[in-house]
């Protein structure tokens, strides 16, 4: 059974040219933060009317009304890069904070196989410039997962051990170059890489909130390292431990 909301789009490329095969875009089963819960109902209660701030919820039926007349907008993320990037292919779950008045005010990929970072930056605009209906409670956040299939040949998919040594190696030069003295945390790196072992493009996910501003950082430096060599395209995902 395919996800709801999931829709299928034929990307011709140049004037003439035939289309590439069917690429699909779904966003899989959402997440939706609940409210805060306790041992004691009418305390929350209480709490809730008095103290600004509180992780507020938005029902999920909400969430579904809000963001899925937007896949078009987010599937042409997909499907622009796509045409340069035919094996791009994965997943992502975005992170979005939504304000207590429907806006939204931080948005961020906090786990991706993508391996673009240009399409998860597309992806976040998008979501950042949604309104959301106003939260119950206080402020919300929402996780919204999205999928796409290759529009062209599957790549290789290596295991993390393949590039273990390059990732320890270089990684923590990243980390000291990313991260100011003192702040620690892991990156989640997805990347293509070319024959010649050159990284063709890499995207980052993180899930601690603190390390968002250092994604470009760490994909900028993700983006200079040499691989191990490939006859085709391949993919691979690892962790930057900081």
């Amino acid at each position: 059974m395919r996800a709801r909301g999931a829709w299928w789009a034929l990307v011709a490329i140049g004037c003439g040219a035939a289309p590439v095969a069917p690429t699909e875009v779904a966003p899989r089963e959402p997440a939706v933060e609940a409210a805060p819960s306790s041992t004691e109902p009418e305390a929350v209660e209480h709490r809730s009317m008095r103290i600004e701030g509180l992780t507020g919820s938005l029902p999920l039926q909400e969430v579904r009304r809000t963001l899925e007349p937007r896949s078009p907008v987010f599937a042409e993320c997909f499907m622009t890069r796509s045409r340069r990037l035919s094996s791009l292919s994965g997943g992502v779950r975005l992170f979005i904070r939504v304000a207590a008045d429907g806006s939204v005010e931080r948005a961020f990929p906090e786990d991706s196989t993508l391996g673009d970072r240009e399409t998860e930056r597309c992806l976040t605009d998008v979501a950042t410039d949604t309104r959301f209906p106003r939260p119950r409670g206080g402020p919300a956040e929402v996780r919204w997962p999205l999928h796409i299939d290759p529009a062209g040949r599957h790549p290789v998919t290596w295991d993390e051990g393949r590039v273990a040594s390059i990732v320890e190696r270089r990684g923590a030069e990243a980390v000291a170059q990313c991260l100011p003295d003192g702040q620690h945390g892991d990156f989640q790196v997805t990347a293509y890489v070319r024959g010649s072992g050159r990284v063709l493009a890499a995207g980052v996910a993180v899930t601690d909130e603190s390390l968002v501003d250092a994604i470009d950082c760490v994909h900028h430096a993700v983006g200079r390292w040499r691989m191990p060599t490939t006859r085709r395209t391949a993919k691979v995902t690892f962790t930057i431990r900081g």
